[in-house]
């Protein structure tokens, strides 16, 4: 997965969010807050809240994260049996939404519509 445990806020040399909103059947889905975060381990992405926010967290500046490995460490995958799924980044169409480097500001959406 290539994503280490933080065991705080401390120390990080990255700090940046990213919005991602899921949408299926036109209904916006509640990403979990502190997914990602459990006791003595903080995910190098996670959220803390219900509002759609990626947290990128690490001690090393340079790192880059992906779409698909917040999904890794939300225990989810991108795709849904018996649906269709649309990504945009900011607004453009994404061929393969796990592939997304996480940056800051960037608005993210997955929509899945029955087949």
């Amino acid at each position: 997965m290539g994503v280490e445990c933080l065991p705080s806020h401390q120390n990080a040399a990255l700090h940046i969010h990213a919005a991602l909103d899921i949408v299926a059947g036109g209904v916006k889905e509640v990403i979990p807050a502190n997914t990602g975060i459990v006791q003595g381990c903080m995910a190098e992405v996670h959220t803390h809240a219900v509002d759609g926010i990626i947290h990128i967290e690490s001690v090393a500046a340079g790192r880059t994260f992906t779409l698909g490995q917040f999904f890794a460490v939300w225990g989810k995958t991108i795709e849904r049996e018996g649906y269709a799924m649309a990504a945009t980044l900011d607004g453009k169409a994404v061929e393969d939404p796990r592939s997304i480097v996480l940056k800051n500001n960037q608005a993210i959406e997955i929509a899945y519509a029955q087949r």
